[in-house]
Parts: C-alpha cells; sequence; structure tokens
C-alpha cells in the first residue's frame, strides 16, 4: 500500500520530470529512453525507466529534499534553486 508521503513524493518527482526548467531523471541504460518514472514497488518509492527493465531505489537526495520541502509547486522550487544559482 503506498503511504501518503510516498504518493505525494511520486507525485512531485513526476512532474519535475516533465518541468523544463529541472534537468530530467534518464535511464543511464540508454538516454534515448523516455524519462525515469517515480512509482511505488513492494512499498519502496522507485525510479523506473518505462523503456527497459532499469529500477533504482537511489533516488538523489536533492529532489527529495526539494519535493519534501515547504514548496507547494514547481515554480516555487525552481524560483529557490534560480536564487542560489552561481552561475546565473
Amino acid at each position: 500500500m503506498t503511504t501518503p508521503r510516498n504518493q505525494q513524493l511520486i507525485k512531485a518527482i513526476n512532474k519535475m520530470q516533465s518541468d523544463r526548467r529541472f534537468f530530467p531523471l534518464i535511464c543511464p541504460d540508454d538516454h534515448t529512453h523516455r524519462l525515469l518514472c517515480a512509482e511505488e514497488r513492494n512499498g519502496e518509492m522507485v525510479l523506473a525507466c518505462p523503456d527497459c527493465l532499469y529500477i533504482t531505489s537511489e533516488i538523489p537526495e536533492a529532489i527529495i529534499a526539494l519535493c519534501e520541502s515547504e514548496f507547494k509547486t514547481t515554480d516555487d522550487v525552481a524560483d529557490v534553486i534560480l536564487q542560489d544559482n552561481p552561475f546565473k
């Protein structure tokens, strides 16, 4: 059964994957595959490639931290990232 925390993280990660302001999480086996999708399998949150059998439970801590933060939308997250960007 999916926990409320995992449901929120999965939704937030998948939303970030479709937001062009963020570099997407891609399949390490083949970069031409579709973007990785966050989902829950056997009670564990994972990133899975929809085009092959690649699955990892290693979700970058920075992604989880952003999604668990006080921010409600990817716009809010993008604003903070852009403010802290030393390359702007």
